[in-house]
């Protein structure tokens, strides 16, 4: 059986700043601190978007050195409050499919971690266009025999 990690809606913001009267940072300090302390043994651990709240390059700075603390392979996603050329230029570990989209597969020991990119620039909404659903069939045809697992932010 696989231990995954498995959050979401970090929304960090630039250090020292708050967002609706919370401390965005301190709470991920604590989240990981409490993953470091009792879930080291995870497989991975999935984000699945929202990472920043306003895609600020700072915010991304801090999820990467927090997640500095984490020894376990930790996968990404977008949000709709995540901008993409930001944090591709950032140290995060981001991949982008063929169209740009930052869709790729992870291999785990239970099956094959599809992470989806729903964002639709501009929007609170998602959106899966035809190019990513295009890559999405092309991935489930190719691991028709694995067991598959969708993760999107919407």
């Amino acid at each position: 059986m696989m231990k995954l990690i498995h959050f979401t809606d970090t929304h960090l913001v630039e250090p020292g700043k708050l967002l609706k009267n919370l401390d965005p940072h301190s709470r991920f300090k604590a989240c990981i601190n409490d993953l470091v302390l009792n879930h080291a043994d995870a497989e991975c651990c999935v984000i699945t978007g929202d990472l920043a709240d306003r895609g600020d390059a700072a915010a991304y700075e801090i999820l990467s050195l927090e997640l500095d603390h984490y020894n376990v392979p930790t996968y990404l996603l977008v949000g709709n409050h995540d901008l993409h050329h930001k944090l591709q230029k950032s140290r995060l570990n981001v991949e982008l499919d063929e169209n740009g989209f930052v869709q790729y597969e992870v291999n785990t020991s239970q099956g094959i971690f599809l992470i989806l990119d729903t964002v639709n620039p501009g929007t609170h909404g998602g959106v899966y266009c035809e190019l990513r659903q295009k890559w999405l069939n092309e991935k489930l045809h190719e691991h028709s025999d694995t067991p598959t697992f969708l993760f999107m932010h919407h």
